[in-house]
């Protein structure tokens, strides 16, 4: 974490600005500057305090209900990103934002539901001051693969109780991640407050699985998910291995 990024900041329990920051271990050099790589931001009003390890803000105490995520982006760390995927993520953020990226230069943009990085490495890339959220611990692999450049924090957050002040950013995206959360809909209105005035915020969302109640689909589908998804990580990952013939 950036020490700057304190200023950019408030206190999820009280809501306060005035935040404080102990150092613990620094990193960088003149090009990237100083990482906070472990230490703490505290609250002077309610003295709630945040860790930072590995570099990353921590305004949450667990991954909760994403725990597959955290399992898989931290063994998938650079599948996605553009240096090994010929700018897939680049196209995909055009197609899916509809943004010109000219337009992210200088802004000040949250990427909600960060993951490894892969579209905030987009936005960093042509200008923009990024700030990556996941409530994941694939934060830390984002925090490996981008977080160390200069116009990039990242921050394990939950997108329901955010760490910044309302108004806060330019731009807002979010791509293949809101229909995950427990209310897609609150989800999305609860974003809005952290766009200033004539921001842009962009949403983009799996299609819905229009499956007619009781039909051969939507019977085959509920069974599966009874099943796997009480499956531990590795147990499903395992399966899906050994699915994979049956696509190629």
């Amino acid at each position: 974490m950036k020490e700057h990024l304190v200023e950019s900041l408030r206190c999820i329990k009280c809501n306060s600005h005035q935040l404080a920051v102990t150092t613990d271990e620094t990193c960088g050099d003149e090009t990237c500057g100083t990482e906070i790589v472990t230490g703490s931001v505290r609250c002077q009003e309610c003295r709630s305090e945040y860790p930072i390890t590995r570099g990353v803000l921590r305004a949450v105490e667990s991954d909760e209900y994403v725990g597959n995520f955290s399992f898989e982006w931290q063994l998938h760390r650079k599948t996605q990103l553009d240096e090994t995927t010929n700018n897939n993520s680049t196209h995909v953020f055009v197609s899916k934002t509809g943004m010109n990226l000219d337009d992210l230069e200088g802004k000040r943009v949250l990427d909600v539901g960060v993951g490894t990085g892969r579209f905030a490495d987009v936005a960093s890339r042509h200008g923009a001051e990024v700030v990556g959220i996941d409530l994941s611990y694939a934060v830390e692999t984002a925090m490996e693969n981008i977080g160390t450049r200069p116009n990039v924090n990242i921050v394990q957050a939950d997108l329901f109780n955010l760490p910044f002040p309302e108004e806060s950013f330019d731009i807002i995206y979010s791509i293949g991640v809101l229909h995950h959360t427990p209310d897609c809909q609150r989800a999305f209105l609860g974003l809005l407050p952290y766009l200033r005035p004539g921001g842009t915020i962009v949403i983009w969302v799996y299609d819905a699985h229009n499956w007619t109640d009781g039909s051969l689909k939507e019977t085959v589908n509920r069974f599966w998910r009874s099943v796997t998804t009480r499956l531990p990580s590795r147990v499903l990952y395992a399966l899906c291995i050994l699915e994979l013939p049956l696509f190629l």
